[in-house]
């Protein structure tokens, strides 16, 4: 029986498109046989189902990486690689990326859009500098900087000296002429000078830690911003971004900032972006649903793995039927764990009638 809001909504879509009454006989007619065909029967076994039905596609996945057109290549990893990063749950993505979008009024002008890109965007200090030298009789570092590179990036000298002074410890930073900053590093020492260069060269000046590169690129009727490296609390303060619907591919950092529900939902976007990006497209989106909710649902993101959800089975039987099982058994005969027999699998390994479709009953015989 199709249920009341179902009909709701199916009556809405008929008065928005003014259907006549044998449009509106076929519609409803066509809403029931695809709401009963989507009802999945009592006691279905959803669990192998989905497995099987992600399984089976994702022989095709290929091992390859995509790469963005544009005048910035960015590499994202997607297929089969992409999909055992997320059901493993690595604590870091091999190719972290964030899809920035913008306010309305960047969205739509290019260029106030590559401006919000440059904020994003992490500048070193190296990028400020035209020559260093390095005088070992004074311990000082005596930097030249580059007059363009300044007026490119909107940061006068007195800014530089003021930031480097603020994130670097045990040295001072002054301003020897126009363009040539001195940095004392006599409490350093000698033996840490140029592990001192290195790390002050390092340094960032402007952008959002983390983030190596921006691309401004067109999606559909607006301007967003592809980002190398990941942020997504700082990027959200960044002004001209929409945080209500900036993501990240880092699931982790999601969860972190974001939220379980939230991580949850970029699980499900992930995985179909990682099939569909490798030509899979034909997997129903309640299976992905799946592997979101038991990933998430002790309030953590965890591993599809024997230190994930496999490793945390109530039963004996079902941790020994995923990986080592000659460990799970030995350590489960020292500590003396007790298997009541809840799980498919155990059932299965001992031939008993298993849980699931027409073994959820029990049935009575009248005498």
């Amino acid at each position: 029986m199709v249920t009341k809001q179902i009909l709701l909504n199916a009556e809405e879509v008929a008065k928005k498109h003014r259907l006549n009454p044998d449009q509106r006989k076929k519609f409803f007619k066509m809403v029931k046989d695809r709401y009963e065909e989507m009802q999945v029967h009592p006691g279905e076994a959803i669990g192998v189902v989905t497995a099987q039905s992600l399984g089976e596609p994702g022989t095709q996945l290929t091992m390859r990486t995509y790469h963005y057109a544009g005048v910035l290549e960015m590499n994202v990893t997607l297929g089969l690689p992409r999909v055992i990063e997320i059901v493993d749950a690595r604590s870091e993505p091999k190719t972290p990326m964030m899809t920035v979008y913008l306010q309305q009024e960047p969205a739509q002008d290019e260029e106030k859009a590559r401006q919000v890109a440059a904020r994003i965007k992490m500048t070193s200090f190296e990028n400020f500098v035209k020559e260093v030298n390095v005088d070992l009789a004074e311990l000082k570092i005596i930097v030249n900087l580059d007059p363009p590179a300044l007026q490119e990036y909107g940061v006068s000298i007195e800014e530089l000296v003021e930031i480097l002074n603020k994130r670097i410890k045990g040295a001072a930073v002054e301003q020897e002429d126009e363009f040539t900053l001195t940095v004392d590093t006599k409490k350093a020492g000698l033996r840490k000078l140029y592990k001192f260069k290195k790390a002050l060269m390092e340094t960032r000046v402007t952008g959002v830690e983390g983030i190596s590169a921006t691309m401004v690129s067109r999606k559909g009727e607006e301007f967003v911003v592809f980002t190398e490296g990941s942020n997504l609390k700082e990027v959200f303060e960044v002004p001209g971004v929409d945080p209500a619907r900036t993501i990240t591919n880092d699931i982790h950092e999601v969860a972190l900032v974001l939220g379980i529900e939230a991580a949850r939902n970029a699980i499900m976007q992930e995985l179909q972006s990682a099939m569909e990006g490798a030509g899979v497209s034909n997997v129903d989106l309640r299976h992905v649903m799946t592997v979101a909710d038991m990933m998430c649902l002790t309030g953590t993101v965890s591993a599809i793995g024997r230190y994930g959800i496999a490793g945390e089975k109530a039963g004996v039987l079902a941790k020994a039927s995923f990986e080592t099982p000659v460990m799970h058994l030995i350590d489960a005969a020292m500590s003396g764990e007790f298997d009541e027999f809840n799980s498919v699998i155990a059932n299965v390994m001992i031939g008993q009638p298993v849980k699931v479709g027409t073994g959820t009953v029990r049935l009575l015989m009248k005498v």
